[in-house]
This record gives C-alpha cells, structure tokens and sequence, in this order.
C-alpha cells in the first residue's frame, strides 16, 4: 500500500517550513522561502519530492513604525508648570503595543525621543491633578503637544472670599467695640 503522495508532500513542506526560521526580528536577517512541492514519478513507479528552500542575501526588514519625537510643556489651568508629571505614550498594533514613559522637568517640559508610529495615545499623569489622556494622529516627525493639568481638589468658589470679609467685619467690630468701652 503506497502512501498518499499529496499527504507526503505536505508533510515534507512541513518539515522543512518547521526547521526554517523565516521571519525573526534583529539585524542582518535573511528572508526565506520555500517552494511548492514538485512531484515526479520516474519510469519504473518510483515517487519523488522535491522541495526547495531558498534564501536571499537582502537584509530583511520587518514593519516597524517609524519613530517621532513629541514635547511640549504641562501647566496648571492658571500657567504654572507641573514639575514630575509622568507622559507616556502609547502605539498599538494588532501584535503589539510599544510604549515609552518619562517624567515632565521642573519647568514643566518634557521630550519623547523615539516614539513608535504616528498614531499615538498619550497619557498624563501626576497626583493631585485629573489624567488626561489624548488620541492624536502626527503627520511629522517632530510634534508640540502642551497639556493642562486640572487640580482634583479645589477650594469652593466664593468661600475663601466669605471667609476673608467675615474676619474683617469681626476685627471691625471688635475694633469699635473696644473704642466705646474706653
């Protein structure tokens, strides 16, 4: 009983894809290629399989983003800066996702050197302050993006002004009081 000789084709093309790296990321990598499986049948009825492996001596190079650079400066709602804030940025493949993260300097400012892609989500974080997060789309290489960082606790409105004249209208009062008596 002969085997089928389809089945062994594949299992051969199989074997040889197997033990074959074809796509690896790093430097000076030789793409591969495999042939589909040639079948002859010589004149007494002997089967055979040929398939071919093949490389190239071009340097392959796998879709990677490019990169870009994005800075820009975080403030408070009245422009004082926001020392410590961390930035991160975010780009998402259906494989992965590449992300790089740093800390805003004293003066509010902060520099992404090497950000992956054009399409970015960019997050900005710092305690005491409301995230903010940003889907944006670049179209050059080097980008400004300024963020506004939001207090989370704020004084009520009109209070501290309330609170000012009622100590004023008290020490008034006190003031007068001790004129009379005297």
């Amino acid at each position: 009983m002969k085997p089928n000789i389809m089945f062994l084709a594949f299992i051969a093309t199989s074997l040889i894809a197997i033990t074959i790296v074809s796509v690896v990321y790093a430097e000076n990598v030789t793409e591969t290629s495999i042939t589909s499986p040639v079948i002859t049948i010589d004149p007494i009825g002997n089967q055979t399989i040929v398939v071919r492996a093949s490389t190239t001596n071009e340097e392959f190079m796998p879709d990677l983003p490019p990169r870009i650079t994005i800075s820009g400066k975080i403030t408070t709602p009245d422009g004082y800066p926001v020392e410590g804030a961390t930035v991160r940025t975010e780009f998402y493949r259906a494989y992965d996702t590449k992300s790089v993260t740093m800390q805003s300097e004293a003066d509010g400012s902060y520099r992404i050197n090497n950000a992956h892609g054009f399409n970015q989500k960019i997050s900005v974080e710092k305690k005491g302050y409301t995230n903010v997060t940003k889907e944006m789309t670049f179209k050059q290489n080097v980008n400004t993006v300024d963020f506004i960082l939001e207090p989370t606790t704020k004084p009520a409105s009109g209070f501290t002004t309330v609170l000012c004249l009622v100590a004023i209208l008290g020490t008034l009062l006190i003031i007068s009081r001790k004129e009379r008596t005297q």
